[in-house]
């Protein structure tokens, strides 16, 4: 079955050049180029303008498509660069990753990337593409792969279906197609549009939000292959207008931008423009810079570069703990350009020309893919399989990854009690929420963000020892009692800020009750307080940078004096300069401390104002975690082999636990009247 091949166009490559040159910067210096990611959305519309313009060649000179050989060249322009970027990342992997988990899911993202389907794995992770810590996935960037794949599983099929259709019906082929490329953008763009507002990594990741990215670029080459002559004078202008949506794309948007959704109109648009110019005029002076050799060549490269950088630049993000200098993200950069190049030469050329008898014929092809997909996946649980042996055997790894685990308190404390749903309906019942000791008369209430609630696993041993009911009322990102700022570690929108604020109003009415009831004898207050300015109201003194406090303590500590109960304010917890974790997985105890000294600078404002506010008000005393997790030169990422800290900043559950019976009678003290 003979196959019709588009004409080759100079500055196709060129746009390649830019969506790679995008998506590259902003990985490896994503302030210098914020909305650098658009790259990907550029590339979508490229494949679906290119791909449809084959398929429908192809259809109307044969009458049908060959799925085989559709897929075959698929095979042979994806697949071999890909299996050898799979390879050297899990060489690597096991080189550099500790199986503390790091390398487990690089073991189960390269089987996703594999069978193209990274895009559901990673929409699955806690974390992700605009995660703090993204470098613990090396495959991340797979997703885009796996999102085209699943594209086109449906695309060959859908055109000679409603060829067929449209033949059965009596309507013209190219009319059906016009009405399938715009039922399908218009429904992906609705539902891209809805999804980014209510579960935004769903919409980033998953095809049938991304599904009319592509249908763009089937628009236009549809449009590209009828009449010419009516937008042939305006090439130059919509080349210049396109290349202008580009670039503000990539400045002016961040990943603080809702994305997909319709903001992605703009960047896909300007990707649309410039081919359209291109083809209508390729002589306009976008389209000659386009098709320049430089860029061409770096767009014929843009397949390996994306599939290099990305893991170079992990790999050497996570050597670093996240904190690699500047020369070495350039070394990731230039090597991963020589890789691809090499790649490029050597294999994809090759390969795609038919050169290797193993992907010469069609039926070759796909049998050559089936067998090294499948030695791949065996490879892969191979290296599963070693990581999960290294990290049964060290009683070291298994203490660190014992701390990353989730704030998962068990089966006695169910998941609504966290308070960490979306949005804030209402509190859970309390009886449902009680730990320590569950039918004691006396209870303590535990309030604040994340950093209160790193402190519930301490005080449900503190309260089973001392026969006390600890309620857990914490939110996380949501500092305690009324804000002016009360958000801390996410978005300050008009939906969190609400949250928030009913959330501490209907735990303050929960403490009114317990104080009139007589059950409540203490409150623990813990935040991630504010450092630049007062973290909350002390009377009778004036801040000294003359701004207001952010929380007004003032009705928490009139209640406390109205019913005779304590207020233990937290000092925080210091703050790594790395994830606890990765570095003990890394490097020794010391290497992964912070000086006393800096700890204490970091937190002085809030500190000072914590011991003013237990010196003036006598129902309010000062908690501080800190006195068993530093000495006079250092604080420490672990004490007597348990792992203390999940992250950065917050206390593991086995660390919390394992400071009670260091605090159990500061505990006491802060909590407890005598």
């Amino acid at each position: 079955m003979s196959h019709q091949k588009l004409e080759y166009r100079r500055d196709i490559d060129g746009v390649r050049t830019i969506a790679v040159c995008a998506v590259v910067a902003f990985h490896a210096f994503p302030r210098l180029l914020p909305g650098g990611f658009v790259g990907v959305d550029i590339f979508f519309v490229i494949s679906g303008f290119l791909i449809t313009g084959i398929l429908v060649r192809e259809y109307d000179l044969n009458g049908r498509v060959s799925f085989a050989e559709f897929y075959a060249r698929r095979i042979r322009r994806l697949l071999p660069a890909l299996l050898t970027v799979l390879t050297t990342s899990l060489v690597l992997g096991l080189w550099l990753l500790p199986a503390t988990g790091e390398l487990q899911s690089l073991a189960h993202s390269t089987l996703a990337a594999l069978f193209f389907a990274s895009n559901i794995f990673f929409a699955l992770q806690p974390s992700g593409y605009f995660a703090a810590a993204p470098e613990t996935y090396p495959l991340l960037h797979t997703w885009t792969l796996a999102v085209e794949e699943q594209f086109y599983i449906i695309w060959p099929l859908l055109i000679p279906l409603v060829g067929w259709i449209a033949s059965g019906i009596g309507i013209g082929r190219r009319r059906a197609l016009w009405a399938l490329f715009a039922i399908v953008f218009l429904a992906s763009l609705a539902c891209s549009i809805v999804v980014t507002v209510w579960r935004p990594t769903l919409a980033f990741y998953l095809t049938p939000f991304r599904g009319w990215e592509f249908a763009i670029g089937a628009m236009l080459s549809l449009l590209l292959n009828g009449d010419r002559a009516w937008w042939h004078r305006g090439a130059s202008a919509i080349s210049v207008v396109g290349l202008v949506l580009i670039g503000s794309s990539l400045y002016l948007f961040n990943n603080e931008t809702p994305f997909p959704g319709w903001i992605a109109i703009v960047p896909t648009s300007g990707a649309a423009l410039l081919l359209a110019a291109g083809a209508v005029r390729p002589a306009n002076p976008v389209s000659r810079m386009l098709a320049t050799p430089p860029a061409v060549y770096i767009g014929k490269l843009s397949y390996g570069w994306y599939l290099w950088h990305w893991p170079l630049l992990a790999m050497v993000r996570s050597h670093a703990l996240g904190k690699p200098d500047s020369l070495s993200l350039i070394a990731a950069i230039i090597v991963s350009f020589v890789l691809s190049a090499l790649s490029f030469h050597f294999i994809e050329t090759p390969v795609r020309g038919q050169s290797w008898a193993l992907f010469r014929s069609t039926r070759s092809a796909l049998i050559s893919a089936g067998t090294m997909l499948m030695t791949g996946a065996a490879m892969t649980g191979v290296i599963w399989i070693v990581a999960n042996h290294t990290l049964s055997t060290s009683p070291r790894l298994a203490r660190i990854a014992e701390a990353m685990r989730a704030n998962d308190l068990g089966s006695s404390f169910p998941p609504a009690c966290n308070n960490y749903a979306t949005s804030f309906r209402a509190l859970p019942a309390l009886e449902t929420c009680l730990l320590g000791r569950h039918g004691a008369n006396r209870i303590v209430i535990v309030i604040g963000d994340s950093h209160g609630f790193h402190l519930v696993p301490m005080l449900d041993r503190w309260g089973r020892a001392r026969n006390v009911a600890v309620l857990p009322r914490t939110r996380g990102g949501c500092r305690p009692l009324s804000d002016d700022i009360p958000l801390a570690g996410i978005r300050s929108t008009e939906a969190n800020l609400a949250d928030c604020k009913t959330f501490n109003d209907a735990v303050f009415a929960e403490m009114q009750t317990l104080a009139t009831s007589g059950r409540l004898v203490g409150v623990m207050v813990g935040s991630r307080w504010q450092q630049d300015r007062e973290p909350f109201a002390i009377p009778n003194h004036q801040p000294p940078n003359g701004s207001g406090p952010i929380t007004d303590i003032s009705r928490l500590v009139a209640l406390s004096h109205a019913h005779h109960f304590r207020i233990a304010m937290t000092r925080d917890t210091p703050f790594f300069a790395f994830d606890i974790p990765r570095c003990l997985a890394r490097r020794d105890t010391i290497a992964c401390s912070i000086s006393r000294k800096a700890a204490d600078g970091a937190r002085s404002v809030a500190n000072a104002a914590i011991t003013r506010l237990a010196g003036q008000e006598r129902t309010v005393r000062a908690f501080d975690p800190s006195q068993v997790i530093c000495d006079a030169r250092f604080c420490y990422p672990d004490r007597n082999g348990v792992v203390l800290f999940k992250d950065q900043g917050h206390l593991s559950i086995v660390g919390s636990r394992a400071l009670e019976p260091l605090l159990r009678r500061s505990i006491d003290v802060a909590l407890l009247a005598p």
